[in-house]
């Protein structure tokens, strides 16, 4: 009867740990990506933007432009892989502009956008945000962290950038 109790929590030890999965090889990080994009076009939404109390404004739209991704060394002969594609994305943003549309060094926006940046062969998907500090854009600085996984050719892929540069992870 001991043996029967011992059996028992050792089979279920057993078949939880062959039922982890197995992680796979790390992925390769190429650091020094870079991405630069063309003249946004920019739609709203209709019934936004939306002005609230305070100086606070809602808007929702999307957007349109070129986009070049390059990534180093993963050209031929190790030179720089240059990709130009598509963006869309749909975004919705809140910012407090109290002198609109006056200058206004405290104005402050945050913007979220789901993106989708397609090149031959497949896209990147994901998230951006952005903060921006100072109204109007030019005026402002702006701070924008973007998270994409890939789909098709660069399935499994993940970019990350912080204002236009950063890396890409590349499964072994």
């Amino acid at each position: 009867m001991n043996k029967k109790l011992l059996v028992i929590p050792v089979l279920l030890l057993t078949f939880a740990l062959l039922s982890i999965p197995v992680l796979g090889a790390p992925a390769t990080k190429i650091e020094g990506v870079t991405t630069t994009s063309g003249t946004p076009v920019r739609m709203i939404h209709p019934g936004y933007p939306r002005n609230v109390d305070h100086g606070i404004r809602h808007t929702k739209g999307n957007t349109t432009q070129t986009i070049t991704l390059t990534i180093p060394g993963l050209g031929p002969s190790g030179s720089d892989l240059i990709l130009e594609g598509s963006h869309y994305s749909d975004w919705i943003s809140m910012s407090m502009w109290r002198n609109d549309p006056d200058p206004d060094p405290e104005a402050i926006a945050i913007i979220k956008a789901e993106v989708v940046w397609t090149f031959t062969g497949g896209t990147f998907e994901g998230r951006v945000y952005r903060t921006i500090t100072g109204m109007p854009i030019p005026v402002g600085v702006t701070y924008t962290r973007i998270v994409l996984h890939g789909t098709g050719d660069f399935r499994g892929q993940t970019v990350k950038l912080i204002d236009g540069e950063g890396y890409i992870l590349i499964p072994k």
